[in-house]
């Protein structure tokens, strides 16, 4: 008998037979049982793929795939592709949810053209706090902002976790996670779909944990400076799309745009970092100007500082000696 839940769970997995199992069971213990969900094992070399099929035995409920190891958005998309539910859910395979997640949500009767966020809280070696920020009950109007403040906030929380997305925007519009990019293929994700909504509705009862430090952390990853750059101008282009889109006060948005700002400064530290040809180092510091320098990057280590310091320079050539003779002290 064909199965359509009301939502599709889609969980990554990757070498994760630690924190696989309080993941799953936390999703098993929702007070709202109409859903669905999809483990994606993307080649882990551990127990985690054994443990999927364990779980599917248990729930028919419960689909499991396994595929070559391509990345998290690889696993994602597989999800979303299979995925039979109105509305879906992405969890990381380090974390848990409450048991009222899913509740909380359907409470709402949710809308198509809604986002729905719910906050979270960062667990880290057992010290516990909200993130990014504690949030209260909001309802967020794209087209007639008043509170930026708040709008900054959401969105900066790019995660694709924490938030219940409508399939039919995603199938309709054919949103998938970028393959070829190693860090920040959330954000993408998610500005692309925030294009489509009209409304952000947050849910101020706790509903997801997010582990850090857990040593599956891509925060930390030498990331290549040309991947870093796709990143920034895909970003930047869905920023200034979604500003465009619903008349957003672009110096009220300084946050989410120095957040954004922050991925092309690091592709510029990562040109010099390693080894690059000396035409690409300059390409990339004439592309950044001063104003974009004293408008969106503040620093505040010292190093960080004197590196802003360098770029705030009138002459090309001069910004190009001091880093690559500081490069290494810059980090």
């Amino acid at each position: 008998m064909e199965f359509n839940p009301m939502v599709t769970i889609i969980v990554p997995v990757y070498n994760s037979e630690q924190y696989l199992p309080i993941c799953v069971e936390s999703i098993l213990k929702q007070t709202f049982k109409d859903f669905e969900l999809l483990l994606v094992d993307d080649g882990s070399t551990d127990r985690s793929g054994d443990l999927c099929e364990t779980y599917a035995k248990q729930d028919n409920r419960i689909r499991t795939y396994h595929k070559k190891n391509g990345g998290v958005s690889s696993a994602r998309n597989l999800g979303i592709r299979e995925s039979a539910g109105k509305w879906l859910l992405f969890v990381d395979c380090d974390d848990w949810l409450d048991k009222m997640v899913l509740e909380n949500y359907f409470l709402l009767e949710p809308h198509l053209e809604t986002l729905y966020i719910q906050q979270a809280y960062r667990y880290n070696n057992g010290a516990i706090a909200y993130w990014p920020i504690r949030f209260n009950n909001d309802e967020i109007i794209l087209d007639d902002v008043s509170d930026y403040e708040i709008l900054n906030v959401i969105l900066y929380y790019g995660t694709p976790w924490g938030k219940l997305y409508s399939a039919e925007i995603i199938r309709k519009n054919n949103l998938l996670f970028d393959e070829r990019l190693e860090l920040h293929e959330d954000h993408c994700f998610y500005f692309e779909y925030v294009k489509f909504i009209k409304s952000v509705v947050i849910i101020a009862d706790t509903g997801y944990y997010y582990r850090l430090n857990c040593g599956t952390s891509l925060s930390s990853k030498r990331v290549p400076w040309q991947n870093l750059l796709l990143a920034y101008n895909k970003l930047r282009k869905e920023l200034l799309l979604i500003s465009k889109l619903f008349h957003l006060d672009e110096m009220k948005l300084k946050l989410i745009y120095s957040f954004v700002f922050y991925i092309k400064i690091r592709a510029l530290k990562a040109v010099f970092y390693d080894k690059n040809e000396k035409r690409d180092r300059i390409k990339l510091l004439k592309e950044i100007s001063t104003r974009e320098v004293e408008c969106y990057y503040h620093p505040i280590s010292r190093s960080a500082k004197l590196f802003k310091s360098i770029l705030l320079m009138d002459s090309t050539f001069l910004k190009y000696c001091l880093l690559s003779c500081f490069s290494a002290k810059l980090r």
